[in-house]
């Protein structure tokens, strides 16, 4: 599942990883062709505080993705799942 997310700051920006650093899964983040782990607050950094960033999870355990889903609204930029 991915979600359009917008991190305009560094409190936000913490939140982010705090709370991608919560699950077993893979997070991934993306700007562009860029791709970081969302759980690295470097990679996160790496890529910029800005409104375009999709966000990835890679489960297969539903109570993860429903804790996923339930949670990125906090950024989400847009309501649009792919």
């Amino acid at each position: 599942m991915r979600a359009t997310i917008s991190i305009q700051n560094e409190d936000v920006l913490k939140r982010f990883v705090n709370f991608t650093n919560r699950f077993d899964s893979n997070v991934n983040l993306y700007k562009g062709s860029y791709c970081v782990d969302a759980k690295s607050i470097l990679g996160v950094i790496l890529l910029g505080m800005c409104d375009d960033l999709e966000v990835e999870i890679i489960t297969h355990d539903e109570n993860e993705l429903v804790d996923f889903i339930r949670g990125v609204e906090e950024y989400e930029k847009e309501k649009v799942w792919k």
